[in-house]
C-alpha cells in the first residue's frame, strides 16, 4: 500500500511500529516496488514496506531489481532492509 493510505499511516504512525524506510538516509529505490510482471518502470511508487519496533535500527533499505533472464518471480519486487537491535 502506498504511504498516502490510511492503513499505512494507521501502522506507520502507531506507537508500535515505525516504516524501516524512514531510519534510512539514503534508501536504495530506483523505481517502483511494484513491476507487474513488466519491466516498463514509470513510477517509483514504494508500496512494499519493512516495519519495525523501537529496538531496531536500519541501516540500509532497498528495492531488489533483479530478474532471471528477463523474467520476473512476482510482480512485486523484494523489499530488504538491513536492521541491528538495540536501539
Amino acid at each position: 500500500m502506498p504511504a498516502d493510505a490510511e492503513p499505512y499511516k494507521i501502522i506507520a504512525n502507531s506507537a508500535i511500529l515505525r516504516d524501516s524506510h524512514k531510519d534510512v538516509s539514503k534508501p536504495y529505490e530506483n523505481n517502483s516496488s511494484f513491476n507487474g510482471f513488466k519491466n516498463n518502470f514509470t513510477t517509483t511508487n514504494v508500496i512494499d514496506h519493512v516495519f519495525i519496533t523501537k529496538q531496531w535500527q536500519a541501516s540500509k533499505w532497498g528495492i531488489l531489481t533483479d530478474t532471471y533472464f528477463g523474467k520476473f518471480p512476482s510482480d512485486h519486487f523484494p523489499v530488504v532492509a538491513e536492521l541491528t537491535i538495540g536501539r
